[in-house]
């Protein structure tokens, strides 16, 4: 990394993606936004966290030991990047799945089901994070968030309240040539709403938007007719959702992707929005409810002890996620 920032004219920030459940690089991912904060502090620091849902319901082949590891290993990673990082971005192990799944039944004509894969699943990860980088690797006119700097302005109202939730549409498998095409229309009325095909597992309902911005990628200019004048009339009908105290807090933004010929196919609009939401208080809390059953009995917490780790840092991390928690519902 040093040698990469070291060639650089003007290095702007760094982007990471990884997991947050252990085993798949939370702790190395930690361990690395530490280092990157330490060594470029005026630098942005942006985190695409992917993430299972810990609600306590477990498989066969997921059990009791895996469910409270990755407790653990969540509280730590995410104490970590409330400290060290400028903009969150979570997306749901499961709902990426769900959404996989669908993808597969609309572009079969069989009543046959054939398992997800780990390179489907992936695909549809890569679809969402390209919507959310576009902006930044595209650049048709001046945006609001056409850079790290500008996008941390608009979305960090506060500075420890930085994790966003994700909506994209459509969700579309490129390989599968006979999927069916996705109109215009449909492609607004499912992400126009903030609340359709969520990737974060965040109820909005249950709490106010801070801000919004939605991107729209295409190679068509006659894509944009009619996608202000949407966005105005969704922007009157849901301002019941937004706090009252923050102006110009919903942005909109396209971008004219030459990468997007691949997906010509199926759609000739893709629609990518970020929150920030206080609703984000929930999936802190179902971790920290998570955390205390376990950490209760001290189940399983040899593992990190017998390697260095003290008591103080599993409960100082916890007490941050409840901070973290009192400070959302504050506003």
């Amino acid at each position: 990394i040093r040698a990469e920032v070291e060639s650089f004219d003007s290095f702007q920030g760094t982007q990471l993606i990884h997991s947050v459940d252990g085993g798949c690089g939370a702790g190395f991912s930690s361990l690395l936004l530490h280092k990157l904060s330490d060594e470029y502090p005026k630098t942005m620091r942006v985190s695409h966290v992917c993430g299972s849902d810990l609600s306590g319901r477990r498989t066969a082949s997921y059990g009791a030991h895996n469910l409270m590891l990755t407790a653990y290993n969540r509280v730590l990673a995410v104490d970590q990047l409330v400290r060290h990082c400028d903009l969150n971005t979570m997306l749901n192990n499961g709902l990426l799945l769900r959404y996989t799944a669908q993808a597969q039944a609309q572009a079969t004509t069989t009543t046959t089901t054939t398992p997800t894969t780990y390179a489907e699943m992936n695909c549809m990860a890569s679809l969402v994070l390209s919507g959310i980088t576009s902006p930044l690797r595209f650049v048709h006119e001046p945006q609001i968030c056409d850079n790290l700097h500008k996008m941390n302005a608009f979305f960090s109202v506060f500075p420890r309240l930085h994790f966003l939730n994700v909506s994209h549409a459509p969700f579309i498998l490129h390989q599968q040539k006979d999927a069916p095409k996705c109109d215009d229309h449909d492609i607004l009325h499912m992400n126009g709403g903030w609340c359709g095909n969520d990737v974060s597992n965040v109820k909005l309902e249950d709490g106010k938007l801070f801000c919004t911005a939605t991107f729209y990628r295409t190679c068509y200019e006659k894509a944009m007719h009619g996608v202000h004048a949407f966005m105005e009339a969704q922007n009157r009908k849901m301002s019941d959702d937004f706090v009252a105290w923050i102006p110009h807090n919903v942005a909109t933004g396209f971008v004219f992707d030459g990468a997007f010929h691949a997906y010509k196919a199926h759609a000739t609009l893709m629609s990518t929005t970020l929150m920030n939401c206080t609703a984000q208080k929930a999936s802190f809390q179902r971790l920290s409810a998570a955390f205390a059953r376990a950490y209760k009995r001290r189940a399983f917490v040899f593992h990190y002890v017998s390697n260095g780790m003290e008591y103080d840092e599993f409960e100082e991390a916890d007490q941050n996620i409840r901070d973290l928690i009192t400070e959302y519902q504050d506003k």
